[in-house]
């Protein structure tokens, strides 16, 4: 025998019940009722719909919410609009897909575009499933939330992202573009130095100190350059990732910086770290440029420390490196991710590590942050990645 809905048997349009179904049909009935007030509470919009072989569709049943949702009653929907009445003109195609799909007899998940009858346009996800009724027709049941903010989010992201690749093919240019505009200069200003020191006999050695110093300046604005041309290539991820051990990663960053480590006698500690989804080479270079930049601010701490851990937190893996060396003033927590930042201009390097840092993890879809007291409490570079 057929299943027959509430709906069927208050408006006739199925078989009668054969002899004997009564308790059949009283049970669908209390079933459906059941149904209805269930979703009362577990969806923003809940409807039992009937499906005509020839694609058509007849709006049976909505629960109060739709009001609220679209802003118009059931009977409006009824009788002024029907189902597609709601539906934007461009994803009304899909919906016709949706409903050809339970005219088969399949569950099925879609979402479109509902104009609400404040002409606001709003994301929904329709959940259906077919019910067998009679004389080729289907009756089927759904819940619909409103996806508009997961919609929505999902734009800004992809629009940030788009805006992230231009930023990065803007930089990319500029910095190939300062790169070649300085080379030849610097390598001009470098051949001169070294012919000029060649021809210093017995000089004095303050015009000795100057052409060193000069030399050393050449090769500094050089090594920014370098840097400033990885920075802008930070931004690609490789097309096949992997999961990465950060443990690791940990010790192989450690031994690569093994030199200053040693000079400065610092006492690494490595706790357990997780494994992420990632590209290993530019993680691996997260995590040295993060004890570089440890190392080099340990200031005259007599008993440096670096430890390397992890703290558990919901649905991220939570790295961080600590150190109690020199600490940072609260209020240039956020300026220190700045490129070409240095806090303490004596200090090694060219300020691009820490804004390289930061592009790593964001392009990651992480985030990184610094912690400190203050000057002589140490920092804490925080690293969030997905879980």
């Amino acid at each position: 025998m057929k299943q027959v809905t509430a709906d069927q048997a208050r408006t006739g349009d199925s078989p009668l019940p054969e002899a004997g179904s009564t308790s059949a049909l009283e049970e669908l009935l209390a079933a459906e009722e059941r149904y209805r007030a269930i979703s009362e509470v577990v969806s923003d919009w809940a409807y039992s719909l009937r499906i005509r072989p020839d694609g058509e569709s007849e709006l049976l049943w909505t629960n109060m919410d739709s009001a609220r949702v679209v802003g118009y009653g059931a009977a409006d929907l009824d009788e002024r609009l029907g189902w597609f009445g709601l539906v934007h003109p461009d994803d009304q195609a899909g919906l016709r897909s949706h409903l050809a799909a339970l005219l088969k007899g399949r569950t099925d998940i879609a979402e479109y575009r509902i104009v609400t009858r404040s002409g606001e346009v709003r994301w929904v996800r329709d959940y259906a499933r077919p019910l067998e009724a009679g004389n080729g027709t289907i009756n089927a049941v759904g819940g619909v939330r409103d996806v508009t903010a997961r919609r929505q989010a999902e734009l800004d992201r992809a629009r940030l992202i788009s805006e992230l690749e231009a930023t990065n093919e803007e930089l990319e240019r500029m910095a190939a573009s300062v790169s070649q505009e300085l080379e030849g200069p610097l390598a001009a200003v470098a051949g001169g130095l070294q012919r000029l020191n060649s021809r210093l006999q017995d000089s004095d050695p303050a015009l000795d100190a100057d052409v060193h110093r000069a030399h050393s300046a050449v090769l500094h604005l050089r090594e920014m350059l370098e840097n400033l041309q990885e920075l802008a290539q930070v931004g690609h991820l490789p097309e096949v990732l992997e999961t990465v051990d950060l443990g690791v990663l940990a010790s192989e960053a450690a031994d690569l910086c093994r030199g200053q480590i040693d000079a400065r006698s610092v006492k690494v500690e490595i706790g357990e770290l997780p494994g992420v989804f990632g590209d290993r080479i530019r993680l691996l270079q997260l995590l040295r440029i993060l004890v570089e930049n440890a190392v080099a601010y340990m200031g005259d701490q007599r008993e440096p420390r670096l430890e390397i851990g992890a703290m558990r937190r919901r649905g991220k893996h939570v790295i961080f490196v600590r150190d109690n060396g020199v600490g940072i003033d609260p209020g240039d927590l956020d300026r220190v991710f700045d490129v070409f930042r240095r806090l303490d201009p004596r200090s090694p390097g060219t300020g691009v590590g820490l804004a390289m840092a930061r592009r790593i993890v964001e392009m990651h879809g992480g985030r990184i942050w610094a912690e400190s007291e203050g000057k002589g409490s140490g920092s804490t570079f925080v690293v969030e990645l997905p879980a």
